[in-house]
């Protein structure tokens, strides 16, 4: 997914991340909900499907989004029913309130813009079941891409909290070292790690 509704950036992490092991995150994020196995979930710019992988692993039944076709023939050759594709923008999704026990954003909210992404954390808040946990990742400002917004939205710490608003804190933590982009070409991440709970009512 790209700011323009494009697949380019996508492409090419489902290409060259198509191996991958799920997220820490993703595996606490389940860990979170406190059950055994089981529910629906939600991964937004699913990619190389490593985060719906675990997550059917985990017994879920999983709603994955992504434009890339190459993502599309992934969840083709999984091959797994309890894998439901949608080849989409998020922001063109419509989705029923409280249908998601989990809700996966991984490393994909930056490549929407700012004034998109400010009307999508409430949907997505929303379409978590009471007790429902969001898990995903933002990029901080001290980003190398921070100077170019026209290819990332980048998020101070405070930011983040202000659009998760109507969600708890799990966990919200900062992590920022020199290493390479997808394509290996160098790059200094500043990543938002972030778990969020919805109140039951």
């Amino acid at each position: 997914m790209s700011a323009d509704r494009g697949v380019s950036s996508r492409t090419s992490f489902a290409r060259h991340c198509r191996d991958h092991a799920p997220n820490a995150l993703v595996v606490e994020a389940v860990s979170k909900l406190g059950r055994s196995a089981g529910g629906r979930a939600l991964d937004i710019g699913a990619g190389s499907l490593s985060s719906s992988h675990h997550l059917l692993s985990a017994g879920f039944i999983v709603d994955a989004v992504d434009p890339d076709p190459h993502v599309a023939e992934l969840a083709a050759a999984l091959g797994n029913s309890r894998l439901l594709m949608h080849w989409t923008d998020i922001r063109d999704v419509e989705l029923a309130e409280r249908s998601y026990d989990l809700i996966v954003a991984m490393h994909v909210l930056h490549l929407i813009p700012r004034a998109d992404l400010h009307a999508l954390i409430p949907k997505i808040a929303g379409w978590l079941t009471d007790g429902g946990v969001f898990c995903a990742t933002f990029l901080g400002i001290r980003d190398s891409w921070a100077p170019t917004p026209w290819r990332a939205t980048v998020l101070r710490p405070d930011e983040v909290l202000e659009l998760t608003s109507d969600l708890e804190a799990i966990r919200l933590d900062e992590l920022e070292y020199d290493g390479t982009n997808v394509l290996g070409q160098p790059k200094h991440w500043h990543t938002l790690r972030c778990l969020f709970r919805r109140s039951a009512r």
